[in-house]
């Protein structure tokens, strides 16, 4: 995450986490533009003077209500008919509320983790898509990053049309998603972002589903360990104070140390300025005495956020040249956790090289980093610290350093309770990445956070469709023990269990290289085409083969699947490829797999006496199995033996 965004998300957590104001207010998912769920019952709520009486007028309906102890009021207004709304506006005494240009049509919840946040211009194809996303009917709302301890009322949101500027910003698997939808129903579409990179399941999951699942029971456990061993992780807020005397570069020769303030080259020595500061509560710095070398970084920080102050070095485009120094040091005091950061201008999405983290004391100290020490925090191929390229030195203060995806429902209270009852259409999910090694453990985390959600919600089993993960990492054409594999069974696990549920294979869709596939269009209209026919009641095949049965023939396995349309077939044209097949003793082979009618004949010399097969298990598999309609048969085993993160909790 960038270092901006935290600064924003910041200020968003100390406003989020305050009371509403007693003055009349409408949350902000209500806001200028938004998209309200038709034909469903339409709840609207906000806040006003407690007991004050409440009128709400929407087109040609009128409620009331009077607002709580709280302050809080709420009406549902019957089902309306999609198109232009016009106004929502709420009336208490003398105040009045209005929210303008709203649309009634179709909306839809976007989540996961960074393969659902993966932008459109980020994705395969994404300029050229971009460019072409000019859509007054499909608007787009992203939640703000926001973890919190407890349940927010509300975030600083707003909804935005489509255009090549909102679209190139937004969740390509949304806005594909979203774009085939405007296309097919031609009604107007709201998407809803709420994604967070790196983010495992129980972050997402309401407290009361965590303590209820039996097989979470660890993961809470381990939280309160934490908290125990660290009570700062369950505070919202937390002050930092950071008093520095003076910075030094330490030459690599063991010559004698250079204070920051007279390293001369292009453009130095420089200046501090707050970048990333801006909106964050009493968030200061100020260079004080002693021709700038003493500085005091003073402010409250965030559980989701950090705060920073940059000192400016050499020139924007090619930095300063730090290559003759091995190491930094600085003379600091006061309160709060810290780490350093080194700004290059080639580095992708302010992933700056970091120093370990730091803790300021009341007592002055001395803390020093060789500049091998750091590294890059964000994902992707970390490079060593360039040296000859320096544009920037940052003090950061965390909250606590990469606790804030951990904290068990913290993006459920942060994100998505600000939302609940926002009426919508149903919920596409895309994440599992962070669980795979608990992958065992997910068949009933999953299970147990979508009936989170839809109780929260209140619509009953509104619809829900979760990513299949694709292939990553090094291809294997036979099947092998993996905790992706055995997560993409704990995925259609899930939605094989509940009602309303569905999953999209995307096995085909990979990068052996990439964790964050390119191809996220296919994803989207693969979720577009469940949606038509599970959501909207189409006629029409929306799913490649899935495995429903076999039989034992001698020497040969015969599978039978579901979802086989108007035949199987190989989709490159070559021999079937990607099933393998063991005996009592569990071990597989790779399997000779040929078509025969709407089955699929599995065998292999190796195997005289099969037990079971397995198709397109393990990370990146090599396969090809598929339906006429064009989409991959999905990966899945016949066996039940057990799976190797079945231990893992």
């Amino acid at each position: 995450m960038s270092h901006a965004n935290r600064a924003l998300l910041a200020a968003a957590l100390l406003m989020a986490s305050q009371s509403p104001a007693a003055a009349l207010k409408l949350p902000a998912v209500f806001g200028d533009g938004a998209v309200l769920q038709q034909g469903l019952p339409l709840p609207v709520w906000g806040w006003a003077q407690p007991g004050a009486r409440v009128t709400v007028r929407l087109l040609d309906q009128e409620r009331k209500a009077v607002a709580g102890a709280s302050g809080r009021w709420k009406v549902v207004f019957a089902p309306i008919p999609s198109g232009v709304v016009g106004e929502l506006v709420v009336k208490s005494g003398r105040e009045t509320a209005t929210s303008r240009g709203l649309l009634a049509g179709e909306v839809w919840l976007c989540s996961g983790q960074s393969n659902m946040g993966v932008t459109v211009n980020a994705s395969e194809g994404g300029a050229e898509a971009a460019k072409a996303a000019e859509d007054p009917n499909l608007h787009l709302l992203r939640m703000p990053d926001v973890v919190s301890a407890q349940p927010l009322s509300d975030v600083p949101v707003a909804w935005r049309a489509a255009t090549p500027e909102s679209a190139g910003s937004f969740s390509a698997v949304a806005y594909y998603f979203a774009r085939q939808l405007r296309q097919e129903l031609q009604v107007p579409v709201g998407v809803i972002q709420a994604a967070w990179g790196g983010t495992c399941a129980e972050v997402w999951t309401d407290q009361k589903s965590l303590a209820g699942e039996p097989s979470c029971a660890p993961i809470l456990a381990r939280w309160k360990e934490r908290v125990r061993q660290d009570p700062d992780l369950a505070r919202s807020t937390l002050p930092f104070k950071l008093e520095i005397d003076r910075i030094d570069l330490i030459p690599a020769d063991g010559s004698e140390r250079v204070p920051l303030d007279r390293f001369s080259g292009p453009g130095l020595p420089g200046k501090w300025e707050s970048p990333w500061a801006s909106g964050i509560s009493a968030a200061k710095f100020e260079v004080t005495t002693k021709g700038g070398r003493r500085g005091l970084f003073t402010g409250t920080v965030g559980m989701s956020s950090a705060v920073s102050e940059m000192r400016t070095l050499g020139e924007t485009d090619r930095g300063a040249d730090l290559s003759r120094f091995a190491a930094i040091r600085l003379r600091v005091r006061g309160q709060g956790r810290f780490h350093l950061s080194f700004r290059q201008p080639e580095v992708w999405d302010w992933a700056f090289h970091e120093t370990p983290e730091f803790r300021a004391k009341a007592d002055w100290q001395e803390v020093t980093f060789t500049f091998t020490e750091t590294k890059q925090p964000d994902w992707g191929t970390q490079k060593p610290i360039a040296l000859g390229a320096v544009t920037g030195l940052i003090v950061t203060a965390t909250h606590v350093p990469f606790a804030y995806p951990e904290v068990p429902s913290g993006l459920f209270n942060g994100e998505l309770a600000p939302l609940i009852p926002y009426a919508i259409r149903g919920a596409l999910w895309y994440q599992g990445e962070g669980n795979a090694g608990r992958a065992w453990q997910y068949r009933s985390l999953l299970p147990a956070m979508i009936r989170g959600w839809r109780a929260a919600w209140g619509q009953g089993d509104f619809p829900f469709y979760i990513v299949q993960l694709p292939g990553w990492q090094a291809p294997n054409d036979a099947p092998v023990d993996n905790d992706w594999a055995e997560l993409r069974e704990a995925q259609a696990f899930a939605a094989g269990d509940l009602a309303g549920a569905d999953y999209v294979c995307a096995i085909d869709l990979g990068d052996a290289a990439d964790i964050h596939p390119k191809r996220k269009r296919e994803v989207g209209e693969r979720l577009a085409l469940t949606a038509f026919v599970r959501a909207y009641e189409r006629n029409a095949e929306y799913s490649g083969p899935r495995y429903s049965g076999m039989l034992i023939e001698g020497a040969r396995i015969r599978i039978r699947f579901s979802h086989v349309g108007t035949g199987l077939m190989s989709r490159d044209g070559t021999d079937i490829a990607g099933f393998g097949i063991a005996g009592d003793d569990r071990k597989f082979v790779k399997a000779a797999a040929r078509i025969d009618g709407d089955t699929v004949v599995v065998e292999s010399p190796e195997v005289p006496h099969p037990a079971a097969v397995r198709y397109a298990w393990g990370p990146n598999p090599v396969c090809n199995l598929g339906g006429r309609i064009g989409l991959p048969a999905s990966p899945f085993r016949t066996d039940d033996w057990p799976v190797t993160t079945v231990n893992n909790r």
